[in-house]
């Protein structure tokens, strides 16, 4: 049981920190209230949505 939790923390560790550094990049920050707006208002996929952040978040350019 010990070796699932200490694995399961491990892996919420990680979740959170990704999810900090994710949240605080600079061009996921400039993007995401646009995108967010955007997914509200019908305009955009969720999920078209979350490819352009990560696309900023990971450098690979605007993806959507």
């Amino acid at each position: 049981k010990r070796a699932r939790q200490a694995q399961a923390w491990m892996c919420n560790e990680i979740s959170e920190t990704l999810m900090a550094r994710f949240k605080a990049h600079p061009d996921v920050a400039a993007q995401s209230a646009a995108l967010g707006t955007k997914v509200r208002a019908g305009l955009i996929t969720p999920a078209a949505a979350a490819r352009a952040l990560m696309a900023a978040f990971l450098g690979d350019g605007e993806q959507g």
